[in-house]
């Protein structure tokens, strides 16, 4: 697998909530992967985002503390800049015992019909090192 590449899949259970799981080479292909897996389970309807990068950062004790406030940031993004969070990119480094993310992603504008779920952890821990990479798994509520 490249570096870059990351994938996700999402499964609705019987209950309504929605199962994520994304994978990347590194935690931050993984960690942008479930950010736009979490848009995608929001929004059904594609959304149109606008040309220009805008960034996000969070920082972490581990990968899942990262996770969860890289989660928070974005939809900081979301509430204060009225865009959704698409098209994620974001890598991580270790910088004096913690785990720092910087991300890019592009905005667009909410469409009608989106949902605001909660993001439950579906594993313990939700972020796991696998032989190819990064995993993370979600439960959207």
């Amino acid at each position: 697998m490249h570096p870059r590449v990351s994938s996700f899949e999402t499964r609705e259970t019987a209950d309504g909530a929605t199962l994520v799981r994304a994978r990347g080479r590194t935690l931050g292909t993984a960690l942008a992967a479930t950010a736009d897996a979490v848009v995608e389970s929001r929004w059904p309807s594609p959304l149109d985002p606008g040309p220009e990068r805008l960034d996000a950062a969070a920082t972490g004790d581990d990968p899942t503390s990262l996770l969860f406030d890289y989660l928070d940031e974005l939809a900081y993004q979301r509430d204060v800049r009225g865009v959704v969070p698409v098209d994620n990119d974001a890598t991580v480094e270790e910088r004096g015992g913690r785990l720092r993310l910087s991300g890019t992603f592009r905005g667009a504008e909410p469409s009608a019909g989106g949902q605001n779920r909660r993001v439950a952890a579906s594993a313990d821990p939700p972020v796991y090192r696998t032989d190819e990479g990064w995993t993370v798994e979600l439960r959207l509520e």
